[in-house]
């Protein structure tokens, strides 16, 4: 979520999409799996980075990184009426995507694009 966006709203978005995949068949069933499956987050594309987020945990001390992690317990605690989508598995954000990559992600091409 740190690494997705600086947006609160947005944060939250992605966390409803780590919860969502948590309750799916296709993906593991804890956040960290989640989060560092393969391709799954842009952020943790860039080996250096993935290492540094990766190593982050509930003590650092960041003020985004708090914040981040206040949004995910939010996500990961509240009932599942509260998600503004209950069967999105994925996120972009179509704006940053293109102007980071010059393309959307390949995974994209086989979804329905929805917009929050």
């Amino acid at each position: 979520m740190l690494s997705e966006s600086a947006e609160s709203e947005v944060r939250e978005y992605v966390g409803w999409t780590v919860r969502n995949r948590i309750r799916s068949a296709d993906h593991p069933d804890d956040a960290r799996s989640v989060v560092l499956e393969p391709g799954a987050f842009s952020a943790f594309n860039d080996p250096a980075k993935r290492q540094q987020l990766a190593g982050l945990g509930p003590e650092h001390n960041g003020r985004e990184w708090q914040r981040s992690l206040r949004m995910a317990e939010y996500v990961l605690s509240a009932p599942v009426e509260s998600a503004p989508s209950r069967c999105v598995t994925h996120f972009v954000m179509t704006d940053t995507q293109r102007e980071l990559h010059g393309t959307m992600p390949t995974w994209a091409d086989d979804y329905r694009l929805e917009f929050m």
